[in-house]
């Protein structure tokens, strides 16, 4: 399971969150777990969790999508342990912007 916590200005992450909904809304693997504002900066976020890696393509998209300030994917643990790992190596060779 992994998720990608995304960064947008603050106002553009309410119609992100409604786009999000909208685009997962029949695909059970996919689902938006929170999302808010952030405290210091005062940023938009969501978090978008997948059941299992998140899709390269999405992540393509982040990366071309001039209102994303920042995102980050992480892996949720299933079991004990932290679990707080990056890319898989193979996965990172691939996706090379």
């Amino acid at each position: 399971m992994q998720d990608v916590h995304i960064v947008y200005p603050f106002e553009h992450m309410l119609h992100r969150a409604e786009g999000y909904e909208q685009e997962f809304a029949d695909d059970e693997a996919v689902a938006i777990i929170d999302w808010g504002c952030s405290y210091k900066q005062e940023q938009g976020y969501i978090v978008l969790e997948w059941d299992s890696e998140v899709d390269l393509d999405f992540l393509k998209r982040l990366d071309a999508d001039h209102d994303v300030v920042d995102y980050c994917v992480y892996s949720v643990p299933c079991g004990d342990g932290l679990g707080v790992t990056t890319l898989p190596s193979e996965q990172a060779s691939t996706y090379v912007a």
